[in-house]
């Protein structure tokens, strides 16, 4: 209604028929089980729970109700396949052998509130949908006529947010090429029921934790690159917040670690928490092979101090006037700092000086003159 008032549903489908106690706020979303036309083309919508009779337009007043279209939804998204049994009056729901009303119940029973997962919607008559319960146990139904909404759909989407950690425009012509090869240098976050979470180590929360929320494909200091749409979590929002609360206080900002412990893993661990899955493993395959490169690293070193401490008292005497030699033909002094190419310096500059020495030799030029005699003669 344009005047934000309440509308209070008729016991009759009569607009001057008696009010019931039930009434529909502005915005409010309702299931209709019945559209009966009225005088002054007046449509009477009889409320799917069986709670009474709201009406399109009201003479005088204008519109009252409109059909409600759901938003536009991403065509790549399915559409969740967990249902929950919402009946009113409170009563256990049994499947049925086959999708039909009448057909035999099974003995599957659902209490009201309980989650359950489709593996088929089949429309039926009355315009009732069907529901076949994953594991095969039988049928339910989302309405039932003459008495209103039993099943509603569960949807909680589950998006991952993936942005370049580079912002330059040149940084991100990179990250792109690496993408294309599948990896690159990227921040993920973890959107669920309208809240985006990651991990860092700059947004030190309560308790020193390194979780933190903003706007989805908004986080500040990084560049939104796309999204990717992991499922549906059946879990409700309460226990997803209990569950990142546990969270919160095990990802603390103090533990980051660019390579072992960042974001992209904070984003996986959280999706396998909501039951969807891992995340792609592009997303987090940079900084697994930093890591292993710089596992390398440290291992080489490892294993240069070892064989330092091994082989060193036994051809440290021996090699250090070479290595000195070879400091000394870079341009430095024998106390300077080792480098690089230092010993193989030393070792060309040692076997130079040995061969010069050897020509300068009494036996050397004995031999010189020997081989230029029988060259002579040779002419």
């Amino acid at each position: 209604a344009g005047d934000g008032k309440p509308l209070f549903v008729r016991t009759v489908p009569s607009i001057d028929g008696p009010k019931g106690e039930v009434k529909l706020q502005p915005g409010e979303v309702f299931c209709v089980s019945l559209e009966q036309a009225g005088t002054d083309g007046v449509i009477f919508l009889q409320l799917a729970d069986g709670r009474g009779w709201a009406f399109d337009v009201k003479p005088g007043v204008g519109t009252m109700c409109e059909r409600h279209h759901p938003a536009q939804v991403d065509a790549d998204v399915p559409i969740s396949p967990f249902w929950r049994y919402v009946a009113k009056d409170g009563q256990p729901i049994w499947a049925r052998s086959a999708p039909d009303i009448d057909a035999p119940k099974t003995d599957v029973s659902l209490e009201v509130g309980e989650l359950f997962c489709v593996q088929e919607e089949r429309r039926g008559a009355r315009d009732v949908l069907y529901l076949h319960l994953m594991d095969e146990s039988g049928w339910l139904f989302d309405t039932k006529p003459g008495v209103g909404v039993m099943c509603q759909r569960h949807e909680a989407l589950v998006t991952l947010h993936i942005y370049d950690v580079p912002t330059h425009p040149t940084g991100r012509r990179v990250n792109s090429m690496l993408r294309a090869v599948g990896t690159g240098a990227f921040h993920a976050a973890v959107e669920v029921y309208g809240v985006e979470w990651s991990f860092g180590c700059n947004q030190e929360g309560e308790g020193g934790t390194g979780v933190f929320t903003c706007a989805p494909k908004s986080c500040e200091g990084h560049a939104y690159r796309e999204s990717i749409f992991m499922g549906h979590t059946p879990m409700e929002e309460e226990r997803v917040r209990t569950a990142i609360g546990r969270m919160s206080k095990e990802w603390l900002a103090a533990d980051y670690d660019i390579f072992r412990r960042n974001c992209c893993h904070f984003a996986d661990a959280l999706c396998q928490k909501l039951q969807v899955g891992a995340i792609p493993s592009w997303v987090r395959n940079l900084s697994g092979a930093a890591q292993v490169l710089a596992d390398r690293r440290n291992d080489l070193a490892r294993t240069a101090r070892d064989v330092r401490d091994v082989v060193g008292p036994i051809v440290g005497p021996a090699v250090a006037p070479i290595v000195a030699r070879g400091k000394i033909a870079r341009g430095g002094s024998p106390s300077d700092e080792f480098q690089i190419g230092d010993f193989t310096r030393g070792v060309v500059v040692t076997v130079v000086e040995q061969a010069s020495d050897l020509m300068k030799s009494e036996a050397a030029k004995d031999a010189k003159g020997k081989i230029m005699k029988t060259l002579d003669c040779t002419q």
